[in-house]
């Protein structure tokens, strides 16, 4: 994902007599986050109910790079070495970067650990509830800002 990556709120979802429907979350183009790049199946993007997508998002803009949205992204790429106070600052500055998520996930929640098989990357889960719903993605930071 470049750096020039710009975030578009869905549109909210209507019902057919035109009022916004609570039920049904909105559908947005899936972003996988190993790859952090759209997932094609059966010839279609595919599709999801947005929250691992807003994560991936989030956590691989950096903040202040979608000039419409100045306070959007997150500082996971400042984070230069893996070790226990970058994993703090990576729990810090995801929380920080997904706190637009807190109206709809509750109980928000990153957790940071240092890979040995991977150095120079901090794994990152982030988890929260939506409504009964466990909602978590694994995320990869790459330190230092690299890909």
């Amino acid at each position: 994902m470049s750096e020039s990556a710009q975030y578009f709120l869905p549109a909210p979802s209507t019902s057919a007599s035109g009022n916004r429907s609570a039920r049904a979350p909105d559908r947005r183009r899936y972003l996988d986050p190993s790859t952090r790049d759209y997932v094609a199946e059966g010839g279609r993007l595919k599709q999801d109910e947005g929250f691992t997508s807003k994560v991936v998002l989030a956590l691989s803009t950096r903040l202040g790079s979608a000039q419409a949205y100045p306070t959007f992204g997150s500082r996971l790429h400042e984070i230069k070495r893996a070790d226990e106070q970058g994993r703090q600052l990576a729990e810090k500055h995801a929380l920080r970067a997904l706190s637009h998520l807190t109206s709809e996930i509750r109980e928000l929640h990153a957790t940071a650990t240092l890979p040995e098989r991977t150095p120079g990357r901090i794994e990152l889960t982030i988890s929260g509830r939506r409504g009964r719903e466990t909602v978590r993605v694994d995320y990869t930071a790459v330190l230092g800002g690299g890909s």
